[in-house]
């Protein structure tokens, strides 16, 4: 079988069209998304999806965002209602072309996820019941690729969320609810797959003031567990901003030449312990921001071997990778994509550990699929036909612009839905790997 090359492809949207909903209201409606007397159409983008770069969307031939970056919240846009084509691209590559109905005299909310072989969209209507005193309303918009349904909390800061019911439970994945309204004040958001407990998202928290209303949009930044969000203000202007997950993880992977197994102590306090040779520890949950890492020899608990400082992304993954001996340790620190691959295909990257290591060129099923990685680096990501039950591969690693073999691996086994990291680690004249299962 032969590698399958990344390609953008054309992507139906999915469209939550409250429209019809919006216009049978009373015509003094004077809630936030209907404005009296308009004759036209507005319309913000929000770019959810993570692995795309800057988007570009127009409305029949008409721009209405250029280059909205990942995370990106545009302000309410004017646009002519009707049935309008939507094109959403990415340098020059089309992502989305699909037809979407909008009414007039209604604010929009249209927002692209998913990831850049399978994106997707849903165009939100806006329009929201009369405001009432001492609430605030809200919508919740699950397109946090790769999750199922999530449960949200809104609690009393620090509140236990063990024995409490979600506040809006089990919004299904590419769905939104209607708005809902709740007590305004002060409330710690988080998130949990439905009918579970386990937090994949603390938002810390926010005011949520009376006769205020929004969407609360949950999307992926990459992770496997994790989710981040944005609030999403259906006022005057369409503001809005990312509400940062105060989570992240990380994973240790021990290809040091260190023949004892490895404790790590994050900010001084022990995270993890006995990692062995070649071993991949577990990704942990921590709090995102700096931390201090320390590495010690299971054999000499306390007698640190490195030290060294890492910032961990919200809602993201990131592998540390260690190389090097006792008197060298040293740490490579990447960002992983974990967002589901493309069906049918499994996902792989392939890690130059060390600094000193010779430069390679990579062969899947004797075909050049990386050139030159050097020392102390990675590739991007190849996705490769895989079938669930698991397909075999050959991987050959040549020194750079030769035909010298310095590591055949002649059946790797890679299975569809999953993503794989293959570290080359070991001195050149005797490099091994280490095949680690990100997903």
């Amino acid at each position: 079988m032969t590698a399958r090359p990344g390609s953008i492809r054309w992507s139906r949207t999915f469209a939550v069209c409250l429209a019809l909903f919006a216009l049978v209201l009373d015509g003094c409606n004077s809630g936030n998304g209907i404005v009296e007397g308009k004759t036209t159409t507005r319309i913000r983008v929000v770019n959810a999806l993570p692995d795309a770069g800057p988007v570009d969307l127009t409305l029949d031939t008409g721009p209405v965002v250029s280059a909205l970056p990942f995370q990106g919240i545009s302000t309410y846009r004017e646009v002519t209602f009707g049935t309008r084509e939507f094109k959403v691209t990415t340098n020059g590559g089309s992502l989305i072309d699909a037809s979407n109905p909008i009414a007039g005299a209604i604010d929009y909310t249209y927002i692209i996820y998913g990831s850049l072989s399978t994106p997707n969209a849903v165009l939100l209507s806006d329009a929201v019941p009369s405001p009432e005193g001492g609430k605030f309303q809200m919508r919740v918009a699950n397109v946090a690729t790769g999750q199922g349904a999530l449960d949200v909390y809104l609690t009393p800061a620090g509140a236990d969320i063990s024995a409490t019911s979600p506040t809006v439970g089990a919004t299904a994945n590419g769905n939104a609810t209607t708005f809902a309204k709740f007590t305004s004040g002060d409330f710690q958001i988080r998130i949990t797959p439905a009918g579970a407990k386990d937090v994949i998202y603390d938002g810390g928290v926010h005011t949520f003031a009376e006769k205020s209303a929004l969407n609360l949009a949950i999307y992926n930044n990459r992770s496997s567990q994790l989710v981040n969000a944005m609030l999403l203000n259906v006022d005057t202007d369409g503001t809005g901003a990312t509400a940062d997950n105060h989570l992240s993880e990380f994973r240790l992977v021990n290809t040091s030449t260190i023949t004892s197994a490895l404790n790590v102590r994050l900010d001084g306090q022990p995270l993890l312990a006995n990692v062995p040779p070649s071993g991949v520890a577990d990704y942990q949950r921590v709090a995102a921001g700096f931390h201090t890492v320390t590495i010690e020899a299971a054999t000499t608990p306390g007698a640190a071997l490195l030290t060294t400082g890492v910032t961990l992304d919200p809602a993201r993954d990131t592998s540390i990778a260690l190389s090097g001996d006792a008197g060298s340790l040293q740490t490579l620190v990447l960002a992983d994509n974990n967002l589901p691959p493309t069906p049918g295909t499994a996902r792989l990257r392939f890690v130059n550990v060390q600094a000193g290591a010779p430069t390679l060129d990579v062969y899947v099923n004797f075909a050049r699929q990386v050139a030159a990685l050097g020392g102390s680096s990675s590739s991007g990501y190849v996705e490769l036909t895989a079938d669930p039950t698991g397909t075999a591969y050959t991987l050959d690693f040549n020194i750079a612009g030769t035909t010298t073999v310095a590591l055949a691996l002649p059946a790797v086994t890679l299975v569809s839905g999953k993503i794989y990291t293959v570290y080359l680690t070991g001195p050149p004249s005797a490099l091994k790997s280490v095949i680690a299962v990100d997903r």
